[in-house]
C-alpha cells in the first residue's frame, strides 16, 4: 500500500463525509481500515496512461468544445464509450 494511499483517510477526516451514517451506525476504525483498503484497490486497477471504463477524463471534440467531465462508459456495439454531458450554471 503507498503512503498517500494508506493515510488517504482516518476516522477524523472520514466523519464530517458521512455524518448520517455515523449518526445510524457509528462510524468505527474497522470501517475506516476498509475504505482504505477499497481505495487501495480502485487506485491499483486505474492507469494514468490508458483510460479505461468509468474513468473520467478532458474531452475535447472534433468541433473544439471542451467537455471537463466526460465518463468513459461500456458500449455494447464497441469496447467503450465516451459520454459527455452539458452542465448549465446559473449566474
Amino acid at each position: 500500500m503507498s503512503e498517500t494511499t494508506k493515510n488517504k483517510y482516518t476516522l477524523e477526516n472520514l466523519l464530517p463525509l458521512n455524518v448520517s451514517y455515523d449518526r445510524d451506525h457509528i462510524l468505527r476504525q474497522q470501517d475506516v481500515d476498509m475504505v482504505n483498503r477499497l481505495v487501495e484497490v480502485i487506485e491499483g486497477s486505474r492507469s494514468s496512461l490508458t483510460p479505461k471504463i468509468g474513468d473520467r477524463m478532458r474531452h475535447v471534440d472534433r468541433e473544439g468544445d471542451f467537455y471537463g467531465y466526460a465518463l468513459l462508459e461500456p458500449n455494447i456495439l464497441s469496447s467503450a464509450s465516451l459520454s459527455v454531458s452539458i452542465r448549465v450554471t446559473s449566474a
